[in-house]
């Protein structure tokens, strides 16, 4: 009897050494490996198979069936996966993809706006899509944008505002398409009138011819001296009758008319001789 319970007794205790070592062996079981998660830029892809260009290597992951795959946080296919696509392969093994996040690729806005132009002239023709400058001898016709900016005078305008014959600006960025147009309206320059000068009232110096020259004589009435000088144009008398400079001679008395002082309109002289007359 004794043997029996024994027996008994080592039967439990194996079977809960069995036991305990299963527990145990579970427990220190090894861990999932870890995702990894990888980004680049899709280079290439099949319905099973996706590659990335990633900086200057390329790496490739499967897609089995059970792999997730997103387009835009949205749920898609591999057949939604394109080239040129951004896209993030998370991966417990580094080769294959069980999760696939993909994102269309984004067109970056030039920092630059194209550079604007101006052009001036007058206008030549206008009409609702098209305007026509003038400058010198060329010209220009630029299509009218939707919906250009147009001032006249530097106040808000309509195309039917821009009239033949005013001065304009015409800013555009490619030589062909207004996008704001500015009109000038002409202005009319009242001419200058030149102020009338009254011209000089006509004096008489009466003296003694003491110098006569080809073109010129001086006179002497004490204590004054006066010179002038006498063209084809001055009238000359001599006693009364039509005469020359040549026929003026020193020592004849003389009256000498001029509105300038200078230059003689009219001599008249008389021999020495002779009793002057009244000029």
């Amino acid at each position: 009897m004794a043997a029996r319970i024994t027996t008994i007794l080592f039967t439990l205790t194996m079977m809960l050494g069995i036991l305990v070592g299963i527990k145990i062996g579970q427990a220190e079981s090894p861990a999932t490996e870890p995702n990894t998660n990888f980004t680049g830029v899709i280079s290439q892809v099949s319905g099973d198979r996706i590659t990335l260009q990633a900086s200057s290597h390329t790496i490739s992951f499967a897609m089995p069936r059970g792999t997730t795959i997103q387009v835009s946080g949205h749920a898609a296919t591999a057949a939604d996966l394109k080239v040129g696509m951004g896209a993030l392969v998370i991966s417990t093994d580094g080769k294959t993809a069980s999760e696939v996040r993909a994102y269309p690729a984004t067109t970056t806005k030039p920092t630059t706006e194209p550079a604007a132009h101006n052009f001036t002239g007058v206008i030549a023709a206008v009409s609702a899509d098209a305007i026509t400058l003038k400058s010198g001898d060329h010209t220009t016709t630029f299509a009218i944008a939707h919906a250009p900016t147009i001032r006249v005078a530097d106040h808000a305008a309509t195309v039917a505002d821009l009239k033949v014959g005013m001065s304009a600006l015409v800013v555009s960025t490619d030589g062909k398409t207004a996008s704001e147009i500015r009109g000038f309206v002409p202005t009319t320059t009242k001419p200058v009138t030149q102020p009338t000068t009254k011209p000089a009232a006509p004096q008489t110096f009466t003296g003694t011819i003491t110098q006569v020259r080809g073109d010129g004589l001086t006179l002497v009435s004490e204590p004054h001296t006066a010179s002038y000088a006498f063209t084809h144009a001055t009238k000359i008398t001599v006693n009364g009758q039509t005469a020359t400079g040549t026929d003026l001679k020193v020592g004849m008395k003389a009256a000498v008319t001029s509105t300038d002082g200078k230059v003689a309109t009219e001599i008249k002289a008389y021999p020495a001789t002779t009793t002057k007359q009244n000029p």
